[in-house]
């Protein structure tokens, strides 16, 4: 539109500006100023800024300058137009209240961060990781002015509250970002810097950057071994509360070093184990490790079928609970099993797809696995022929997650993707 689009713009701005200092100004109907410290839709229910201006927030809905949605459970949330947005940021600070209402608004989210944390390894994880990702813009503001406002310490307690559902949600990226940007400003010490070196350390994992992932983790062991020396009592009733969780996952541990020297039998007893004890928490995210852990020790047995049923029942799991990497993991295993079922084109297809997805949420398979599938690529490949082995390949690095998930459980979609195998075109 040009210059003469800019003037419309600008004139609408002013326009909106005269219209709204009448509703956010006036004291009755709101202080609507208070709630420009949310980041895209907050729960009405919950938000102490909200509460405080629920009169004018009515107000505002009903001359439709906020919009009014629902929640994961039906609960009303709200979301500040653009507009009303940059006005309220503006008259916030005009006001001289924009740090007592960036504190309030930091701390519910911590609040909301903290107690979510605790659930994430329970029966409710599911449940709490799509409250976390519905409040993910929130967070991402309080993490923001804490770095900016300097409230560094709020700033590691929310990314140690956060680093799981950042994993479990395959944020990758963001997550390692936030919790090294946390390390580098904070000099705090004790647990809190402990559980953000142990959440770095397990996502530079999963991204394939083991050497700073055993950095990270040495680091988190040395301060909790200091914290050990210094409160005994403390840490001796955190473990018996953790017990189970630890437990559980001492005996996967050693279901993998079992594995790993081809004792079979005796890692699925391990991952038996460390099973029912998940089971018992309602861990859906762990109860899905176990199962795939079992079904790898059932494929290299050579019992497919039980593999297969494995699989699924893990794959369904991870795709509840929504663990990314899981869910890649899992297809990997699928292409496997594949593969040993002598199902070689499909195995390439569901390799492709392993391939293009690890890219997509950046990360990396674990060393062991990398190697068995690339060893399994190569025999493909001479067994193919080069011809014969790219258009699977293409075909599978074409599918989206969700794509990829239904061949490997051979839904209706996956039915059509395998349909479309002939055109080389994946939509």
């Amino acid at each position: 539109m040009g210059s003469r689009g800019r003037a419309v713009r600008t004139e609408l701005w002013v326009a909106n500006k005269v219209s709204l200092s009448s509703w956010v100004d006036d004291p009755e109907p709101c202080s609507i100023p208070h709630l420009s410290a949310n980041r895209s839709s907050t729960e009405v229910s919950g938000d102490p800024l909200l509460l405080d201006s629920t009169d004018g927030v009515a107000a505002l809905i009903d001359k439709s300058l906020l919009q009014q949605a629902e929640g994961l459970h039906g609960e009303p949330r709200i979301t500040m137009l653009e507009t009303i947005h940059e006005y309220a940021l503006e008259r916030l600070a005009e006001l001289g209240e924009e740090d007592a209402i960036r504190w309030r608004h930091a701390e519910y989210y911590l609040a909301l961060g903290e107690a979510a944390e605790s659930y994430l390894y329970g029966s409710e994880q599911d449940t709490y990781l799509a409250r976390l990702e519905m409040e993910h813009d929130n967070l991402r503001a309080v993490l923001e002015w804490s770095q900016t406002f300097g409230a560094l310490e709020l700033g590691v307690r929310l990314a140690g509250a956060l680093w799981h559902f950042w994993e479990l949600h395959g944020h990758f990226t963001e997550g390692r970002r936030w919790l090294q940007k946390v390390l580098e400003t904070s000099s705090t010490l004790g647990a809190e810097r402990a559980k953000v070196l142990t959440g770095v350390g397990t996502i530079a994992w999963c991204q394939g950057d083991y050497a700073q992932a055993a950095l990270f983790h040495e680091q988190a062991l040395a301060l909790y071994q200091a914290l050990e020396g210094a409160d005994r009592e403390s840490l001796m009733l955190y473990r018996q509360l953790e017990d189970k969780q630890g437990i559980s996952l001492g005996l996967s541990n050693l279901g993998e070093a079992a594995r790993g020297q081809g004792d079979y039998a005796r890692a699925a007893v391990l991952y038996q184990e460390s099973l029912a004890l998940r089971q018992e928490q309602g861990d859906k995210g762990n109860i899905a490790a176990s199962l795939h852990n079992l079904g790898i020790v059932a494929r290299e047995q050579g019992d497919y079928q039980q593999a297969e049923a494995l699989f699924k029942e893990s794959l369904i799991l991870f795709r509840v609970v929504g663990y990314r990497w899981g869910i890649v993991a899992g297809l990997a295993e699928w292409a496997e099993l594949a593969n040993a079922k002598g199902q070689v084109k499909r195995a390439v297809r569901l390799f492709g797809a392993t391939d293009s997805l690890y890219e997509v949420i950046g990360a990396h398979a674990e060393p062991a696995a990398r190697v068995r599938y690339e060893r399994a690529m190569a025999a493909a490949r001479v067994q193919l022929g080069e011809t014969a082995f790219a258009a699977p390949w293409a075909e599978g690095r074409a599918m989206t997650l969700e794509q990829a998930i239904a061949y490997a459980l051979e839904t209706d979609q996956g039915t059509e993707v395998l349909r479309k195998e002939q055109t080389g075109k994946i939509t």
